[in-house]
């Protein structure tokens, strides 16, 4: 915007043809006649007072900070399907850790088992001696 939204209410407050000043006004600040209408509107200007087309039937909507989007962005499938690929990516990683850890301690536990088993032979035949 090259205006601010006072200097745009102003302007048209004082345009002697309001519905040529919105075109000029958006014109002048490189936007659509439907964003100076929200200006004039977020300025005090009632919408019924505005220059109305033929198919322009109700006012404008001011911003809404608290509204949601209506529909989804079209990028939201493509990061919803990036996160699930990735969700599902590293779920298989941890499983294959796990796995390799318990096959591991399985193998530990074994060897351990085989110490004990060599050492209490070693001490039967200590004790026939």
């Amino acid at each position: 915007m090259e205006m601010t939204a006072h200097e745009i209410v102003r302007s048209y407050k004082e345009a002697k043809d309001k519905k040529k000043q919105v075109g000029i006004l958006a014109q002048l600040n490189l936007c659509t006649p439907e964003d100076i209408k929200k200006i004039l509107v977020e300025g005090g200007i009632s919408w019924r007072e505005l220059p109305r087309g033929k198919r322009t039937q109700s006012p404008p909507q001011p911003p809404n900070e608290e509204k949601e989007p209506s529909a989804p962005l079209p990028h939201s499938a493509i990061i919803r399907e990036a996160l699930k690929a990735y969700k599902a990516q590293t779920e298989n990683a941890m499983r294959e850790e796990v796995r390799n850890h318990e096959e591991t301690m399985a193998k530990f536990k074994n060897d351990i088992a085989e110490i004990d088993r060599l050492l209490q032979a070693e001490q039967t035949e200590g004790d026939t001696q």
